[in-house]
């Protein structure tokens, strides 16, 4: 009876070692199934962010690849002949460099004498208050291509502005904004300022300001003056390294052109004493810089990015790349966190951005670029705000179709080769 009991009772010692042999097991297995949900998950997260990459972000990508193939050709071909035109020299890296001792920089004489915006991030620096009135630059606005035709405003004396720094930017071949200026303390501090959010001499009052010059020098007879005097402000305007105010520069010539003819017209000038930058020469600079900035993108053809670095590294005389690096490069570098590709299988951009930053080493070489330098050198474009939502700034996989759709929207960059195709440069 007792040797009966014993041998049913569930907690009998002959029983005890399959008991042992089972626990023994079960910790094997369920590494084996959290083991294999894991994969199924990471299987799962990569098939859907290649749906959402194949469905919504690679054709965006593909857009802009497509476009850089599309209209390459005639963008070298622009800059080929920039390379010719005198003027544009200034755009050459080999000009905005004061390796040449007899190269005089304007920085310190003339980044005190203009108006800075924004106002919030440069304290007292500059001019107290606009050197065009806002009265006088609405009024110029509202004329369009007529203003050159203000003879009689200005005479009595309804256009405001100080025309005094014409008188101090003579005698320099470049202009250093970022010496003797508010962008100095930036090198020391790591932050992050988005290249259209420096503070700089207001563009818009540098054109304003050439308007008024040349007006005035239809009204004191000295067209010639005037023409000089416009001439060398976009002159430095082109050697800044800055891609605003490059821009702001070319404007200014087409500023210079219309007012040569409406003196030449009115008999107040000899044709044969100025050569203004024709229209043809001015279109084809503004829309190869601008392009430039199109094809430095960490999404570019591999092939394409290797033959800039190749042809940097053989001296290649880029026109405008200066300013380009520091224009488009803290945008893209600004995403190489998220686009580096740093998981299994992981989407990204990671060779583009290392042929970035060879170009970016070869550019440093090149031009000045101290800001950009001392940025790129600690790293803070990295401590740039995401447009995406700080959630899927950081998850894996997924941060790369945020980031991925961010990239594509940044401006095309082409808008001019566009418009040439379309028949209307």
């Amino acid at each position: 009876m007792a040797n009966g009991n014993t041998d049913i009772t569930p907690h009998s010692q002959s029983e005890s070692p399959p008991t042992t042999r089972t626990a023994s097991r079960s910790p094997s297995r369920a590494w084996a199934y959290a083991l294999s949900g894991s994969i199924a998950l990471l299987g799962l997260t990569i098939l859907s962010v290649e749906m959402l990459l194949n469905s919504n972000v690679d054709p965006l990508v593909a857009e802009v690849r497509d476009r850089q193939n599309l209209h390459r050709e005639r963008w070298q071909e622009d800059l080929e002949y920039l390379q010719k035109i005198e003027v544009f020299r200034d755009l050459l890296p080999a000009a905005t460099t004061s390796s040449a001792p007899e190269r005089r920089d304007a920085g310190a004489t003339i980044n005190a004498i203009f108006y800075w915006t924004p106002r919030d991030r440069i304290g007292d620096f500059g001019a107290a208050k606009p050197l065009v009135s806002p009265g006088t630059r609405e009024f110029l606005l509202r004329y369009q291509s007529e203003w050159i035709k203000s003879r009689s405003f200005y005479s009595l004396g309804k256009l405001k502005a100080d025309l005094k720094p014409f008188e101090k930017i003579h005698g320099f071949d470049y202009w250093d904004i970022e010496k003797n200026s508010p962008l100095e303390s930036f090198k020391a501090e790591p932050m992050f300022i988005a290249p259209s959010q420096l503070p700089l001499p207001d563009a818009m009052e540098l054109i304003s300001l050439s308007k008024v010059r040349l007006i005035k020098g239809s009204v004191d007879q000295q067209p010639l003056a005037a023409l000089r005097d416009v001439r060398q402000l976009a002159r430095l305007l082109l050697t800044t390294e800055n891609f605003n105010l490059l821009t702001a520069g070319l404007a200014i010539l087409d500023l210079e052109r219309r007012a040569f003819r409406e003196y030449v017209d009115r008999g107040w000038l000899d044709e044969s004493s100025w050569r203004p930058v024709d229209q043809n020469t001015s279109q084809r600079a503004q829309r190869a810089l601008v392009g430039n900035l199109g094809y430095l993108r960490a999404g570019t053809d591999l092939k394409m990015l290797a033959e800039f670095e190749e042809k940097l590294r053989q001296n290649w005389n880029w026109p405008g790349l200066c300013a380009a690096v520091n224009e488009q490069l803290p945008v893209e570098l600004a995403l190489e966190d998220e686009l580096s590709g740093e998981w299994p299988w992981e989407r990204g951009f990671a060779a583009g951005f290392r042929a970035l930053h060879r170009l970016a080493s070869l550019a440093e070489d090149r031009c000045r670029l101290e800001l950009f330098r001392s940025q790129r050198k600690r790293g803070d474009f990295r401590l740039a705000d995401a447009d995406s939502p700080l959630f899927f700034s950081y998850l894996p996989y997924f941060r790369t179709v945020a980031s991925l759709r961010d990239w594509s929207k940044l401006p095309k960059r082409f808008d001019g080769y566009e418009r040439l195709k379309r028949g209307n440069p």
